[in-house]
C-alpha cells in the first residue's frame, strides 16, 4: 500500500530557531556518548570531517502506536519536537556549535498530524553531519539498545555506534 506524504518543510534554518531546538540535555549523557567524546578529545579519530546519527522505529504505520503518549499523533511538529532536540543537542556536546542546519521534514503517515520523516545536514566547521530519522519504517531485526547506529569519520579512524549500544574504534590498524 503506498502512502503520499505532506511536505511540511525543507529549508535553511537560522541559528536562533536551532537555539530554541537545543534545549534538551539527557541523550548526551549515555553511556555510548560520553565514551565517544573521550574519543574524540584524546584525538582518537583524528580531526572528523563526517558524522551520522540514523533512526528507525515503527510508530506512525501501519497505525500510529504512541499508547503511552497519545497526544503525539496530534503534534503539528512532531519527529522534530520528540526527537531532533535530542540529536542536535548530542552533536552539539560532541563537536562544538553548529554553523549551518539544512532541513527538510515530511509526513508520511496519513494517521497523524505532524511530521515523522527528518533529515537534517548539519556543519560544524570542517564536519558535515548528518541526522537520518524516520518513525515510518520497518526496522531490523536484532537487539535496539540505541536508538540508531552512529558514525564518526576523521582522517585517523571511524568510530562506530551499533544499535546494540556497542561502540567501536576502527582506525588502520584494526579494531
Amino acid at each position: 500500500m503506498a502512502y503520499q506524504g505532506a511536505l511540511i518543510g525543507c529549508g535553511h534554518i537560522s541559528r536562533k530557531q536551532l537555539w530554541a531546538w537545543e534545549q534538551n540535555e539527557n541523550t548526551r549523557h549515555q553511556a555510548w556518548f560520553r565514551q565517544l567524546k573521550k574519543l574524540l578529545d584524546d584525538g582518537a579519530l583524528g580531526v572528523p570531517h563526517y558524522a551520522r546519527f540514523e533512526e528507525r522505529s515503527r510508530n506512525s504505520l501501519p497505525t500510529p502506536t504512541f499508547d503511552e503518549q497519545p497526544n503525539l499523533q496530534e503534534m503539528p511538529r512532531l519527529i522534530v519536537y520528540e526527537m531532533g532536540v535530542h540529536y542536535l543537542d548530542t552533536a552539539r556536546y560532541l563537536f562544538g556549535e553548529a554553523e549551518t542546519v539544512y532541513a527538510c521534514i515530511r509526513r508520511v503517515s496519513p494517521y497523524i498530524a505532524g511530521e515523522d520523516l527528518m533529515v537534517l545536514l548539519v556543519t560544524f566547521g570542517d564536519l558535515d553531519c548528518l541526522v537520518d530519522v524516520n518513525w515510518y519504517s520497518v526496522t531490523e531485526p536484532g537487539p535496539e539498545v540505541a536508538w540508531g547506529p552512529m558514525r564518526v569519520e576523521g582522517r585517523q579512524g571511524t568510530a562506530r555506534l551499533g544499535r546494540d549500544g556497542v561502540l567501536t574504534l576502527y582506525t588502520d590498524q584494526g579494531q
